[in-house]
Formats: structure tokens, sequence, C-alpha cells
């Protein structure tokens, strides 16, 4: 047998693992490269799902099985990247989307997703929750100040989100340690 002969079943242990090795440098690249060109509204929808995956909903609000319905108060970029959220499964929950004219009630709603501008009625939508358990979710950075459970925020070109737990026990709620562990800060 020959020294090359000897070699090769060496060389081909170690060029396998090396192969594998920069197959997933170049698929972590490439899902990296794609999450950057990602809307911003489709990675707030993303987190906003994964939210709901993270939560626990009191017995009485959500029964088993029960469609949990996923409202917004306003059409917008946002909302259209959550619509692309129905027929998911939050636990053995089928998610629904569902976007509210001005005079609908909440009562059917498991989770409100609150835009921005929002801001400008939280007195008015904090009566429409009263006695409702609804995981209230807005993308403006001082929304908890304003009785939102959580508030995403950019900070320096990432992602970031703040949690109102105490404000998600009193409504039943409860939040996972693993999502609290997350948050920048929570009250």
């Amino acid at each position: 047998m020959t020294t090359s002969a000897l070699l090769r079943p060496v060389r081909a242990k170690v060029f396998v693992p090396l192969l594998f090795g920069v197959l997933s440098l170049f698929v972590t690249m490439a899902n990296h490269a794609r999450a950057q060109q990602a809307p911003e509204n489709q990675l707030k929808a993303a987190l906003i799902y994964n939210f709901m995956l993270f939560t626990e909903w009191p017995v009485a609000g959500l029964a088993s099985n029960e469609v949990l319905t996923l409202c917004a108060l306003k059409s917008g970029p946002v909302s259209d990247a959550l619509i692309q959220l129905q027929k998911k499964t939050v636990g053995n929950h089928e998610l629904r989307f569902k976007l509210l004219a001005e005079q609908d009630s909440l009562q059917s709603c498991k989770v409100l997703y609150l835009d921005d501008d929002e801001h400008q009625r939280p007195a008015q939508i904090r009566k429409k929750l009263e006695g409702l358990s609804v995981l209230t979710i807005s993308d403006r950075e001082r929304a908890i100040d304003e009785g939102a459970m959580i508030a995403i925020a950019v900070d320096n070109n990432r992602f970031v989100f703040e949690v109102n737990a105490s404000s998600a026990r009193q409504a039943g709620f409860t939040i996972s340690s693993k999502l609290l562990r997350l948050a920048r800060k929570v009250w």
C-alpha cells in the first residue's frame, strides 16, 4: 500500500467535518443577511408572535382550543405583517388577525397591537380594556408608561423590548421567565 493510499482515509475524516463546518458558516451568514434584509414590520410581527408564544393566558381568559385573536386598531405596515401570522398556532390555539374599526369592542381580542400613533388616546384604550384579559403590545418605546404590557423599541439598530410584568400579572397573564430575561427592562 502506498503512502497516498494510507493518507486518503485520514484526509476524508478531516475534510468531511471541515466541509460541514464551512457549510454551517455559510448558512448562518445567509440567514443573518436575510434577517438584515427583512423589513422592520415583518421583524416586529415575528417579535409579537414570539411574545405570544412565551405568555400564558389566564384560564378564564382563553378557553382550551379557543381561537386566539390578535387585534390592531389601525391599518399600517405592521398590521399588514401581522395578517401573515393568521393560521399559525400558539399552544393549541389557532391565531387569527382582526383589524378593528373605531366603534368595535375589544371583547374578542386576546392580544392588542398598538401602533406608534396610538399614544394619542391611551385613556380611551385603557377604558375599553377594563375587565378584559388582553395582552397589549406596542412599538412605542414609552408605551409601558401608558399601560402597555410589552413595548418594542429600536436601540443601536437592534430591537429591544420592555415588559410591565406587574401590569401583565394584574390582567392574569404569566410571562415566561425566559422572555423576561431577554427584556431590556422589567417593571
